[in-house]
């Protein structure tokens, strides 16, 4: 376990993922209940890391799993586990899905700050 941690750390210090939302994942962001509101992470960038996670983890377990059997069922279930839930392939996850909350923001923010006809303001 502590060999994941280490990995993963150094992995984390290496990474050179950006955006305003990454440092959700890649630095040691903390939320305080004293935090002003602009430092509080939006309820649907967290509901799209979630519902990303969600997704990918549900399609992986059901292309891996088998239920002809308790034991089959069982065993497919541990192996899932360990291959598909290691923090290595969760850390992945949700940094595809703080990717993906960097372009969609990116992409409000470029449409905010162009006029009907395509000028910037």
């Amino acid at each position: 376990m502590s060999n994941n941690y280490e990995q993963i750390a150094e992995a984390q210090e290496h990474s050179s993922v950006s955006g305003p939302y990454m440092s959700l994942c890649c630095d040691s962001y903390t939320a305080h209940p004293q935090a002003s509101e602009e430092d509080q992470v939006p309820d649907w960038v967290k509901s799209l890391v979630f519902q990303r996670l969600a997704d990918q983890l549900f399609q992986s377990f059901n292309s891996s799993i088998s239920v002809t059997s308790f034991d089959t069922l069982s065993s497919c279930i541990i192996s899932w586990l360990e291959e598909y839930c290691k923090p290595q392939a969760l850390r992945e996850i949700v940094l595809d899905a703080l990717q993906k909350v960097n372009s969609l923001a990116a992409s409000a923010e470029g449409a905010t700050n162009t006029s009907p006809g395509g000028h910037m303001t």
